[in-house]
């Protein structure tokens, strides 16, 4: 990178290209890379964001791999933080049963305004072969704390604080605060319905109100057929929804969804892409709408009908990005597009 040589750590021959590591730097503001760091194995590694805090340390929650070493010729190197902070593979093949740090797959990590390692936190506790899944989401800062949503398997974690019991092999969901020095906060259970859930395909974008006490979850139904989601009691039934829930307990406080169908009757492909808030506690989307001219798109609560729904005709066919804007209690203020 600017002429500089830096670490890769995905060099799997499993797949063409390699895997995913995670990878950030740091620029001037004329472009010259200050610092960069790279977090990854030779297993797929993701992670959807970063955050800053007001000394411009960086925050990033990681999703990463490394329960096995692999099979047949080739250097795999285990997972890396820095290029001298590294976790030993998991045992799978003799001990898939004895907790392993290996095994552990979500983490939250921080860094200084210069590149350095601060601090690297498992979120899981003693995990083995059989429950070692995780999943952690966007990260956002409020209150000098990091807010975030985990889905967990059986186990105790967060550092002793949370033991999910449940011993069937669906996530229970969390949503997690953690103080600037990755320490546990508090957590509490999201009211996500059993064989249901979030597509984690970097499909979900998350937004605290600190003024409000009140969060906002952003996303779209991945798969086909669209994997089955229900929130406190209500299914989403389009692609693409937002949420805002209690900052408390997590209830629903209201739903909506984007709707539009294609000829064939089948789920349109509305997409958000981002979310953001402002200082008045407004809420914003960005995406996508798709439409064929047929029934205008509509934003609206499925299940409840005294919301008055909010319509838009774009004027051109197919694929049109679009802004969104909400209130805080769910009303539309306006619609805009591209195609007006």
């Amino acid at each position: 990178m600017d002429g500089v040589p830096v670490p890769a750590y995905n060099t799997s021959n499993a797949r063409e290209g390699g895997t995913k590591d995670i990878f950030l730097f740091s620029t001037t503001c004329e472009g010259e890379v200050r610092w960069s760091q790279t977090i990854g194995g030779w297993m797929d590694d993701d992670a959807y964001n970063l955050v800053l805090d007001n000394q411009n340390n960086v925050y990033v929650g990681v999703n990463v791999r490394n329960d096995s070493p692999g099979d047949g010729p080739g250097i795999r190197p285990p997972l890396h933080f820095t290029e001298t902070d590294s976790v030993p593979f998991a045992d799978r093949k003799n001990n898939a049963e004895i907790p392993q740090e290996g095994f552990k797959t979500t983490y939250l990590v921080k860094y200084n305004s210069d590149g350095q390692l601060m601090k690297r936190v498992a979120l899981q506790g003693d995990v083995n072969s059989s429950n070692f899944n995780s999943h952690v989401f966007n990260l956002v800062i409020g209150d000098n704390k990091l807010h975030f949503i985990i889905c967990l398997l059986n186990g105790t974690h967060l550092d002793g604080n949370l033991t999910v019991t449940d011993s069937s092999y669906f996530f229970k969901y969390y949503l997690v605060q953690y103080d600037l020095n990755l320490n546990y906060v508090n957590v509490f259970e999201l009211p996500v319905t059993q064989e249901t859930g979030f597509s984690i395909e970097n499909a979900l974008h998350f937004a605290y109100d600190t003024n409000k006490n009140q969060y906002y979850i952003a996303g779209e139904r991945r798969g086909s057929p669209r994997a089955p989601l229900t929130y406190d009691g209500q299914a989403i039934v389009n692609r693409s929804y937002i949420i805002a829930i209690n900052g408390d307990n997590g209830s629903k406080k209201w739903i909506r969804e984007i709707h539009a169908v294609t000829p064939s009757g089948h789920l349109n492909a509305n997409r958000i892409f981002s979310l953001t808030l402002d200082k008045n506690s407004n809420v914003y989307i960005g995406g996508s709408f798709h439409t064929h001219n047929l029934p205008n798109v509509k934003i609206y609560d499925p299940a409840d009908s005294s919301v008055t729904p909010y319509f838009f005709t774009p004027s051109v066919t197919s694929t049109i990005p679009m802004i969104t804007k909400f209130n805080s209690s769910g009303d539309v203020q306006w619609v805009q597009s591209i195609a007006g």
